[in-house]
């Protein structure tokens, strides 16, 4: 198995995504994306943030596990 970390942030994720699903008229134009689960799942992925017009380790701002 992976990292604790990873575990905690996989299980926030699908929590946090249940409760917007259970609700999706109220919270359709959120979705939720995050690291560390079933990378066959679209919202499974690497979030990371970006500075500038190109992407790179050197415009990289940091990873992140959940966004939405």
């Amino acid at each position: 198995m992976g990292k604790p970390h990873g575990a905690n942030t996989k299980a926030i994720a699908e929590q946090l995504k249940s409760k917007l699903d259970a609700e999706l008229e109220r919270f359709k134009d959120i979705r939720i994306f995050y690291d560390h689960g079933d990378s066959s799942k679209h919202e499974v992925c690497q979030p990371t943030t970006y500075m500038g017009r190109r992407y790179g380790t050197d415009a990289t701002l940091s990873d992140v596990d959940i966004v939405g």
